[in-house]
Order: structure tokens, then sequence, then C-alpha cells
């Protein structure tokens, strides 16, 4: 009904803000939590969402998005997780019934609060229970569909996708929050965001809050160049000193249709007069409901886009994540363990690997934990985007489930049962698929026999859903020694699919010289031949000098390398950037080791060199000057450089703590001398303290002593703490409009005391502009801001 309604209006308008609302009518007050409310006084509930429905909403938001359990458990309100979710779907219907109008009801789940690395311990499959026990109840109490909102982790948003989809086949749509870097918190990219959930059934993608309507357009446009979906746009009235009326906050309409937008609504700070206006509006606009996107395939990690494909330069695929012949990987592997693997996916980056094949294939362990315990690991620590290497649909069903990214599916066949699970797993996930031209009956030896078996499976693609554009057909390699005809059938079978189904293609190109010596010179010879014919992915061992070399000088002949910047980059001595830096032996050079571990966030690495270090007779000081504090300042000028993201910073944070650790434990007679002293808090009604502890560590490993009291704290407890401890700044942070005024009362309170302590304000919704007009004598944009406000008072 949802989706036919939509197809005849040609957009949806959604419903606005909900907690000020509460706080307007009284009912919502400091210290406690919309999901009370749905307890105390329902009806409250009921009245906003009706106010919504007669201002023009198609839809409305449940209460549901904070009734995660872990997110109940905070309020002490988990016994009542049933009542509370029950109640919100119910208030929302009573509200539709009351409005005697046509119109929807929107399931509204939201974070759980629990952390993925690098940030937190929890998995993919944990938060998906999670995700599994509320969408149950939701379910049971009847819905239209779901809207996942106010995500700042692609990761957990698609494990709530997958709990959805697990139980039930209702529409979803997904969205993100961006900050005014167009980055989520955890990295996120636009583009990274919609190709991750173009491939997959979602309703729409969106954004929501975070930013004002101006602000959100630049992001609408990027999610717009990569998917034809609809877009959902949810911003804020406004940001602190910044908020639109009801007539400006539809002001940039125009932009948003252009980009692609079709589903509209308001975030933090709207009311229903905003609806009132939009709707309004919408009816005077054409809406635009298909647009142009930028053609190729496209594998996205949390943060980064490869795409590949006609008139673009050939995709590396690193092969080196594969345990055949490699007796100390498959040791570990059977052991559990993942340092080669985590060692040899940081070499093939640095080398210049696009993607990452990543094969557990070791007989006698478990292929399907081993390759979730991969995929989980290594998307958390590299932005590199991934491909899973299995014969076994499970073992890909387990990286794909623990995946944020849109991976790709390393392989099928054209089997018809095989094909069939493969495709249906890539379109419930979002993967693109290597598909091999071969069937049970072998490989074929020509070409058309082989573009035959091609068109098979293009045809089955499309049975599934699949989008052409997802499909990277391998010609197959064969070696030379067995048939020296086999190069060239691989090659035509290339241009055949090229010119006949537009599809892109792929080759394993060191297959061609098994059996023969000096096979480097025959890989080169091979790679250079199909990157000319037109093949748009190629496996190999981008550690090759020769293997690199023709790419690199085939990209500049093609004129994919624009003025050979990139090939003077490599070989005209100049060095390239980025953050993976040269790794040093622990043993040899300690202090080199263990500067470039905490560069790479290496945690393991830095603990070894730590030791080391210590064997060696170094004193702590002379560690931290020559080895941690450089290394934590080189981080900082990359994350100022935009070479580094805030989940890269954590991680050095992380492994200069873990060495820190060591070289206290080793050196008990040695005295800490902290740089200063902080208090941080997240203020009294705010649960959020995400931002706060990101703060507070990098805040530690640059020297400072932190005095955590923890979130909701209110200012009685901030004042007592700061006469005990005499801080030299206290740090307070808010995540939500309807608490960040607390800020202002804690800096009253404090002036009241007689305390001059200086405070800094820091978290999503807070300005400069609101931080001055508190009495704040700092306001830190991000962590990294933070730690230099406070190397600058110290000096």
């Amino acid at each position: 009904m949802l989706q036919k309604y939509f197809k005849k209006k040609g957009y949806l308008v959604g419903d606005g803000a909900t907690g000020t609302e509460l706080i307007k009518m009284g009912v919502l007050k400091k210290g406690i939590t919309p999901e009370h409310i749905l307890l105390q006084d329902p009806e409250a509930y009921v009245k906003i969402h009706r106010s919504y429905y007669d201002a023009g909403s198609d839809y409305v938001l449940t209460g549901n998005f904070g009734a995660a359990r872990t997110k109940l458990e905070e309020w002490g309100l988990a016994h009542e997780f049933d009542k509370i979710n029950r109640m919100a779907v119910r208030c929302a219907k009573k509200a539709l019934n009351e409005s005697k109008k046509k119109g929807f009801v929107a399931a509204c789940l939201g974070p759980t609060g629990k952390l993925l690395p690098p940030m937190g311990s929890s998995t993919m499959e944990e938060i998906i229970e999670i995700y599994k026990e509320q969408v149950k109840v939701i379910l049971d109490e009847g819905v239209d569909f779901f809207d996942l909102k106010t995500f700042s982790d692609m990761r957990e948003l698609k494990a709530a996708y997958i709990a959805i989809r697990d139980l039930s086949d209702l529409p979803i749509g997904v969205s993100l929050t961006f900050d005014e870097n167009e980055r989520t918190l955890f990295n996120n990219s636009p583009e990274s965001f919609a190709v991750t959930f173009d491939p997959t059934d979602v309703l729409f993608i969106g954004v929501n809050c975070s930013v004002g309507p101006k602000d959100i357009s630049s992001v609408i446009s990027r999610i717009g160049e990569y998917t034809s979906k609809p877009i959902a746009v949810i911003p804020n009235a406004g940001v602190a000193g910044k908020n639109y009326s009801a007539n400006d906050f539809t002001s940039q309409l125009d932009e948003w249709i252009t980009s692609g937008a079709r589903i509209f609504g308001g975030c933090c700070g709207t009311t229903p007069e905003h609806i009132k206006a939009l709707s309004s509006a919408l009816k005077k606009k054409k809406i635009i409901k298909k647009i142009k996107v930028k053609e190729g395939t496209h594998i996205a990690s949390l943060s980064r886009v490869i795409s590949g494909g006609v008139n673009l330069p050939p995709v590396i695929i690193g092969e080196r994540i594969n345990p055949t012949n490699k007796k100390e990987m498959i040791d570990e592997l059977t052991a559990g363990k993942l340092d080669i693997v985590r060692e040899t996916a940081r070499l093939q980056a640095k080398d210049g690997a696009h993607l990452l094949d990543v094969n557990m294939g070791v007989a006698g362990v478990d292929q399907k934990d081993l390759m979730k315990k991969a995929f989980h690991y290594l998307s958390s620590i590299i932005e590199t985007p991934l491909v899973v290497d299995s014969s076994d649909p499970g073992v890909i069903e387990s990286a794909l489930r623990s995946y944020g990214g849109k991976a790709l599916i390393n392989s099928t066949t054209a089997d018809k049962v095989k094909a069939g699970a493969i495709f249906k797993l890539a379109k419930k996930y979002g993967a693109a698929v290597i598909c091999l031209v071969m069937n049970e009956e072998g490989i074929p030896m020509t070409a058309p026999e082989r573009f035959r078996l091609a068109e098979w499976l293009l045809k089955k693609a499309r049975a599934y859903d699949i989008k052409d554009s997802d499909l990277i057909i391998d010609a197959l390699t064969l070696s030379l020694s067995s048939n020296q005809n086999e190069a060239m059938e691989s090659i035509k079978t290339v241009e055949m699919i090229r010119k006949k189904l537009g599809l892109s293609t792929i080759l394993g190109v060191s297959n061609v010289s098994y059996g023969l010596p000096e096979r480097a010179n025959l890989n080169q010879a091979f790679l250079t031949l199909a990157v000319d014919a037109g093949v748009n992915f190629v496996i190999i061992n981008p550690s090759s000098e020769k293997m690199r070399s023709a790419i690199d000088s085939m990209n500049v002949i093609k004129g994919h390398d624009v003025f050979a910047v990139e090939y003077v980059k490599r070989y005209g001595g100049m060095k390239g950037v980025g953050g993976i830096s040269e790794r040093k032996d622990p043993a040899k050079d300690p202090l080199s080791a263990l500067n470039h571990a905490i560069i790479d966030g290496d945690r393991d690495m830095a603990k070894q060199a730590a030791k080391f270090a210590l064997g060696k007779g170094l004193s702590l000081a002379e560690i931290a000057a020559k080895s941690m504090i450089p290394a934590i300042d080189v981080v900082g000028k990359y994350f100022k450089d935009g070479r580094y993201f805030l989940p890269q910073v954590v991680l050095s944070a992380q492994a200069m703590k873990k060495a820190f650790e060591i070289l206290k434990a080793g050196l008990k007679d040695n005295v800490v001398n902290y740089k200063g002293r902080v208090i941080m808090a997240t203020v009294k009604g705010d649960i959020h303290d995400i931002g706060k502890n990101i703060v507070i560590t990098l805040l530690e490993t640059n020297g400072f002593e932190v005095v955590d009291l923890g979130k909701s704290v209110p200012s009685n407890k901030i004042i007592a703490k700061a006469k005990e401890t005499n801080p030299d700044v206290i740090g307070l942070s808010a995540l939500m409009t309807t608490t960040m005024d607390e800020m202002g009362l804690v800096i009253k309170d404090l002036k009241k005391e007689g305390i001059n302590i200086p405070v800094m304000v820091g978290g999503a919704v807070v300005t400069d502009e609101f931080a001055k007009s508190i009495g704040a004598k700092f306001y830190a944009k991000d962590a990294m801001q933070a730690v230099e406000i406070l190397k600058q008072l110290k000096g």
C-alpha cells in the first residue's frame, strides 16, 4: 500500500521533531528521557503525532528511536522494554485513526549505544541480535515500514537493516547523520553510504539531523551521484543560534529535488509549522523521479569508494591474503590469529591495492567464524574495500553480515544452483559479484563459448534483480604451460564481453605463467595485453614492481593518469602521502618501530616495541620524547590535513595507550608527570558519551590526567569534583539540542561558587557562537581541537 501511494504521489512528507515538542508541552523535563513519557503520559505522543498528520505528514515516526534494550538500560527502564516499544507503535496508530486521513506509521529505530571497533568491542552479530529483539515486538504490533535514523556508523546501520531483513520484508528507509565536514562521526562518506545501500532493497537513502537545511544540500548532492534510489532529506531546524523559520526551511527544496530527493521532513527543532510549510511548498514543485548517476562497478568500505568500468583505470585487487602454499599463514589461521593477515593487508594497501581479496581457505578450521572475524577486524583498521573469496555460500554470508560497506563476492560460476545462492546473498546484503565463465562441465576452450556463459550469468543475475553494473565477468586465465592458445582466448573473451554486453571484466593475471620460469616477465606482458583489451579489474600481487609498473605505465598511456601525476609521484623520487609508514624491526630499532606503530595504529606492534625499548634500558622520558610524542604529533597533523579521520586517530591513540601501559608497568620507579588535569562530563539529561570518550582517550595519550564523571552529570557533582581536584579545565559535552542549555547552567553555577576554572564545551549541536553566548572559555569542534586547546593552555 505504501509503495503504491508513494508511486502515485511521487514524494512523501514525514514528520518533525518530537523531543522539542514534548518539552514545549511541559512533559519532558531534565533528567528523564522521552521513553519515560510513553509510560507516564502516552497521550502527549498521540497529540504530537496527530499534529503532524494534520500539518501534512504522509507518515509519522513512532517513539521507538531510543527503545532498544541497551539504551533503556541506561535509564533503568530495561524491565519496561516490551511495554515501551508496544506503546510507541500504538500511540502513532491511534493518532492516525483520530486524524481520519490517509497516512502511514513508520517504526523508528536509532543507535543501540554499543560501539564497534575501534571505538568499542561489540560485534555486528551482537548488534543484530539487539535490534532483532526490538523488531520482533514492533512487528507484533504492526507498522507500515521501518525508518532507521541518526546513525553515525554505517556498520551499525547495516546491522539494523540485516536484523529487519532476517525477520520481515517490510520496506526500510536508512539515514546517516553528517557533520559540517560532510563525514559522519565514524568517518563514513556520503559516497560510501550511497554505494553500500544502493544495491539493497531499501525504500530510500537519507540524511537527517546534525545540520540545517542549507548545510545538508552538499551531502545530498554527493549521495545523488551514486544512487538512483529516492533520497530522504530530514534536516534540523538549524544549529544553535542559526534556526530556520518554517518558511526559510524550504529554501533549498529545488537543490534537494535536483539531487534526487523524494522524501522530506524535519529533525531537531522542527515543528508542525515547518512540516506544514514544507508540504505546501512541495505541492508547487515538479518532482524528478530519475537522475543520472556515475557509471561503473562501485565497491565501498566505510569511507572509500573504488570504481571500475569503461573509461576508468583498472582496479587492482590484492591477492596475498590467501593461505595457499603459505605455511606460516596457515599455522596462524589455524590458531585463530590474524597478525599476518593484518600485516599483509597493510602492505598491499601501501603498495597500491584498491581492493583486498580475503581468503580463509584452511582445512580443519571453522571458515565461517574465521572469515567473519577477518572481515570484522580488517574493516575496523583499513579503509581499502574488501573482497570475500570462498566457494562456500555460508562462509560468504558470514563475511557479508560482518561488513558495513559494499563487498565484492569472489565468486560464482554458471551453475544454476550455485549462481542462485550467490545472487540471493548479493541482493540481500548489497554486494557485487565476480562471475566465472565456467559451469559443471568445466572451462570452455574458446572465447565464443565463454561469452555464452557470460550471457547466461547476466540473465540469471537479472532474475534476482542484480544490477548489470554489479556483475564482473571473469574471462578466466589458464596457464601457458599447458596450452599457448589459452591466453589470447581470455583476451578475446574480455573484448567480446566489453563490446556486446557492456559488463565489467576481470582476470587473475598470475595464473598465465604457472609452471614456467621467470614468471614476472610473462605476468607483466599478459597484464599489459589485458589492460589494452579493456579489462576493468585485475587480481595481482601489488607488491610486484613489474605488475605495478605495467599498470602505472598503461594509466599514463591511456590518459587515466592526467599529466602523469601519479606516475611521477611513484617513480620520480617523490614520496606519496598516506598514513601507512615504513615498518621497522622493533628488536633492532624499538624507538622507530614504536613511532611507526603509533602512527599506523598498530597496538600489538606498539606493545612489542615498548618491551624492546625497556630491554635496552631506555627511560620513560627518553622513549616519550624521541618516539611517542613525535608520533602523536604526526597523527594530529594528518588529521588536520585530512589524511587521517577519527577512526585512525583513535587507533593511534589506543596504540600509544597500550605502549604506555607496558612502559609504566616496566618502569615502576618512574613517576608520571601529567601536563595538566581535566574534568570531563556529559551534562545532565544527555546520555550520549561517544564524543566525550574519544576526547578523553586523546587527552590521556597526550599526557593529560582526565577525571571522567560520565554522562547525564548534574551541576552539583561537577562543582564538587572541581573543588576536590582543582583541574586546569572543565570539559562539558552535549549531543542534543534539548540538553545543550544545561552547559550554560553549569557555567553559571560555577561562577556562583566562585570557581574560575575555564570551561571547554563541545558536541555535535554546539557551535562557537553558542559557546560564547553561555560564557564558555573554549569551544572544541572535535577531539583533536580539544587536545590542541589544552596543549596551548599549558604551554
